[in-house]
C-alpha cells in the first residue's frame, strides 16, 4: 500500500524480516512482513507477502519486490537487516541491497544454542552466551570467549556452539551491531515476532482460511493501524508546536528551536537527552584539526 511504501521512504535504514510459519491458511503458506520502527516508536510493516515455502528465494522475492514496488527509494538507505541464522548476507546482496549488513537476531541464536546442548545443560551456559552476546568491546567479546572455551571445554557441544559464534561475531555481537550506521542499538528482529503477534491476535490461534479471507484481514488490519497513526501523529505534532512556540518564547538555543521543528515528540526528547548530556564531555582540537572529547 502507499503507506507501507511511505514507512519505508521514512524509516527504511534498519528492516526486520522473519517468516511467521504458524499455519494461518488453507495453504500452509508462510507470511513474510518486513517491518521498521516509526517516528512513534510503532511497529510498521513495508510489506507483505505469503510464499509456498520459507526458502532464500522467497525471501529474495520478497525485498526485490519491496524495493520494485518503491522505485524511487535509495536500497543504500537500509544499513542492516535483522533476521534469524535461516537468511543469508548472499541472499540480501542477490536481491539489490548491495550496501546492507545482515545481523542475526539474539533470542534465536540463544534458542539454537539450547536446542543443540540441551535445556538442562543450557541452565549452566547460557549466561556466557549471553555475555558473549552482549560484549559492548572487541576486547571484552575476546575475553569472555576466552573464559567461554576453558569453562565449557569439557562439554563439546557447547565448544561447537562459541567456536561458530565466532565465524559469525561480525554480525551478532553487540559491539559489531552497534557500529553499523542505522541500527540504532537494537538485537534482533523482534519487530517482525510482534507485528505476528499482531496478526494472530486479529485472526485467533486456530484461523486456517482462505488466501483472500486473511488477505482481505490484513488490508482491514492496516487501514485500522493508518488511523491510529494519523491520530496520535496528529497529538504529537500538537505537542510539538507548543514546545516550539515556548522554546522560541523563551530564547533558547537555536538547535533545540530547530530540532522541535522537525522531530516527532519521542524524537525530540531523545534528542533532548543527549543535548543535556553533552554539557558532561569537553573537546579539544589537536593540530591535525582532529578533535580529542
Amino acid at each position: 500500500t502507499s503507506t507501507m511504501r511511505s514507512n519505508l521512504y521514512m524509516f527504511g535504514s534498519f528492516i526486520c524480516v522473519d517468516a511467521m510459519k504458524r499455519n494461518a491458511n488453507v495453504y500452509e503458506w508462510p507470511y513474510i512482513g518486513p517491518t521498521v520502527l516509526n517516528d512513534l516508536n510503532h511497529i510498521a510493516v513495508v510489506c507483505e507477502a505469503f510464499c509456498i515455502a520459507e526458502r532464500l528465494e522467497a525471501y529474495q522475492f520478497v525485498l526485490k519486490s519491496m524495493l520494485q514496488m518503491a522505485p524511487n527509494f535509495d536500497p543504500n538507505s537500509i544499513k542492516v537487516i535483522f533476521a534469524d541464522e535461516f537468511l543469508t548476507q548472499e541472499t540480501i546482496t542477490d536481491a539489490g541491497l548491495t550496501n546492507t549488513r545482515l545481523v542475526y537476531d539474539h533470542y534465536h541464536l540463544l534458542d539454537n544454542v539450547n536446542k543443540s546442548i540441551g535445556p538442562i545443560y543450557n541452565e549452566k551456559y547460557s549466561q556466557i552466551f549471553k555475555d558473549i552476546l552482549n560484549a559492548d568491546t572487541e576486547y571484552k567479546f575476546n575475553v569472555l570467549v576466552q573464559q567461554g572455551r576453558e569453562f565449557c571445554k569439557d562439554n563439546s557441544k557447547a565448544m561447537k556452539e562459541i567456536n561458530d559464534i565466532v565465524d559469525i561475531k561480525d554480525q551478532c555481537i553487540a559491539y559489531a551491531i552497534d557500529n553499523i550506521p542505522g541500527s540504532y542499538g537494537k538485537r534482533g528482529s523482534a519487530h517482525a515476532e510482534q507485528n505476528h503477534s499482531s496478526i494472530i491476535s486479529i485472526i485467533g490461534d486456530y484461523f486456517t482460511g482462505e488466501l483472500e479471507d486473511l488477505l482481505s484481514i490484513l488490508l482491514e488490519r492496516q487501514k485500522e493501524k493508518n488511523k491510529q497513526f494519523n491520530t496520535e501523529l496528529a497529538i504529537s505534532f500538537s505537542d510539538m508546536l507548543l514546545i516550539h512556540q515556548e522554546l522560541q518564547s523563551s530564547n533558547a538555543h537555536p538547535i533545540l528551536i530547530e530540532a522541535s521543528k522537525n522531530l516527532s515528540k519521542i524524537s525530540y526528547n531523545r534528542f533532548l537527552k543527549a543535548y543535556k548530556e553533552s554539557f558532561k564531555y569537553t573537546s579539544n582540537m589537536l593540530d591535525d584539526s582532529t578533535y580529542v572529547v
